[in-house]
């Protein structure tokens, strides 16, 4: 599919991805759409100078923030494997859940790994078989946007601390090969969609998302061997012996 490409107001610089690749602004037909997704709730009842000092939706220096990252654009290697993880836990036994979307190269092929849990539910998993080169596809989505760079984003400090009943996280994970650039063959970048949201492109987590979830659809699905079971307490699938291949614990 072509890429649409769009003149920045500012500088006149052509471009591919969201924000502008010399000055850092985005698109400005980008900008009404990117805060809609990014409001999480209505602030419509707190006056003006609560909404815009203790509970900003989206960080008074993000502009700043994006055109920084934007003037650096991080160049890698081949994309080795990339992951998209969420997780929530609460005190109630077996209250846990989480989501994790992996593709990972090995040799030739790519595989995909699914791990889900609802809570109160058993682990559900699943292993497939790529159907086309989707790291690359996915890859010309960190380049364009310059996505590895957003590992540099800060999330929303929060002025009530850490709730000691509960927590929740996601993250994304990107590990790369840098040897044919002179750099390592082992690089990892850690980026945070709670600090996407917060400088206002919580979208990209989204789109980064979708990209994993349309490569699961399109994907060959690959059987565990029979008989095997998925740990209960890491959710690790395909055990076969009595003790679980990663954690060790036994079968539950």
């Amino acid at each position: 599919m072509e890429e649409q490409t769009w003149t920045c107001p500012n500088c006149g610089t052509k471009n591919n991805g969201r924000f502008c690749a010399d000055c850092g602004i985005e698109q400005p037909q980008a900008t009404e759409s990117t805060q809609k997704k990014n409001k999480t709730f209505s602030l419509n009842a707190i006056p003006d100078f609560l909404t815009n000092t203790l509970f900003p939706s989206v960080n008074p220096n993000a502009e700043h923030e994006i055109k920084k990252i934007m003037k650096h654009p991080e160049v890698h290697g081949t994309l080795l494997r990339c992951a998209y993880n969420r997780s929530h836990s609460g005190m109630m036994v077996n209250s846990n859940a989480y989501h994790s979307i992996s593709i990972q190269r090995d040799g030739e092929q790519q595989i995909i790994e699914t791990r889900d849990k609802e809570e109160f539910r058993d682990p559900q998993a699943a292993k497939y078989l790529a159907a086309d080169d989707v790291l690359a596809e996915i890859k010309a989505f960190i380049d364009r946007e310059n996505f590895a760079a957003m590992s540099e984003l800060k999330e929303q400090p929060s002025p009530f601390g850490h709730p000691t009943d509960m927590s929740s996280s996601s993250s994304i994970s990107l590990r790369f090969d840098d040897s044919s650039l002179g750099g390592s063959r082992f690089v990892l970048k850690t980026i945070f969609p709670a600090a996407l949201r917060w400088n206002g492109v919580g979208d990209l987590a989204e789109e980064f998302h979708t990209l994993l979830t349309a490569a699961v659809e399109n994907a060959t699905l690959i059987p565990f061997p029979e008989g095997s079971w998925i740990c209960k307490v890491c959710g690790t699938p395909g055990n076969t012996e009595d003790t679980c291949s990663n954690c060790r614990l036994p079968k539950q």
